[in-house]
């Protein structure tokens, strides 16, 4: 999530490049807005279409300002989608298997009462008045694909997407990278980690901050 105010660019924190990528850890945890006290652990939620929505499938202690969380070594098939339907018809399969199939997690805030009051991110480099910036995210896949795309958007909204994901099997940290060249507004996914220190947020769902990534 990139989110539009003000500046906002870590000058130090967390290197988004984890030696596990089954294993979630963060520390010194910034509240964006709101804050974080009542705060005492954190869940990783995917969605189940053929099910009841949202589901727990991880969760750990939230506690001096950080968590440890160890995401389940294989998902059940009911939670995952077609890597390629999240794309358009010109996304390109380089290598693997074409029918490779993946979920991603959302990272909630949870406090005392069990309810959910936010979500932790993983940003870097975060101008928000410009509307730029990196947020990570963990995706499993069952199988390995590489897939890449480069296509632009005409109408009065001109945006360019670039796609560069190459996932094995199993936990994947990917990029969402929005940035502006010459006018044009590109939204960049890739697997391959970016340079610069990443910073850890919480942002409470109830909030007036508007997102570019979602």
């Amino acid at each position: 999530m990139i989110l539009a105010a003000t500046t906002f660019v870590s000058c130090g924190g967390n290197k988004p490049e984890l030696p596990d990528n089954s294993v979630i850890s963060a520390r010194g945890v910034v509240a964006v807005r709101g804050n974080i006290d009542e705060i005492v652990s954190v869940r990783a939620m995917a969605y189940d279409w053929a099910g009841d929505g949202w589901t727990n499938i991880a969760e750990a202690t939230f506690q001096n300002n950080g968590f440890t969380l160890q995401l389940p070594t294989t998902l059940p098939d009911n939670l995952l989608n077609p890597v390629t339907g999240n794309f358009p018809d010109n996304v390109v399969v380089v290598t693997g298997n074409p029918n490779a199939k993946w979920i991603s997690v959302e990272l909630v805030a949870v406090c005392e009462n069990g309810n959910g009051t936010g979500s932790f991110r993983l940003v870097g480099g975060v101008d928000m008045e410009n509307l730029t910036g990196t947020t990570a995210s963990w995706v499993y896949v069952d199988s390995n694909i590489s897939v890449t795309a480069d296509f632009q958007l005409g109408g009065s909204f001109s945006a360019r997407t670039i796609i560069n994901l190459n996932l094995r099997r199993g936990w994947n940290t990917i990029y969402v990278i929005a940035s502006s060249e010459d006018d044009i507004f590109v939204l960049t996914t890739t697997t391959q980690r970016p340079s610069g220190l990443f910073l850890w947020t919480y942002i409470p769902w109830d909030n007036d901050l508007p997102s570019v990534i979602d």
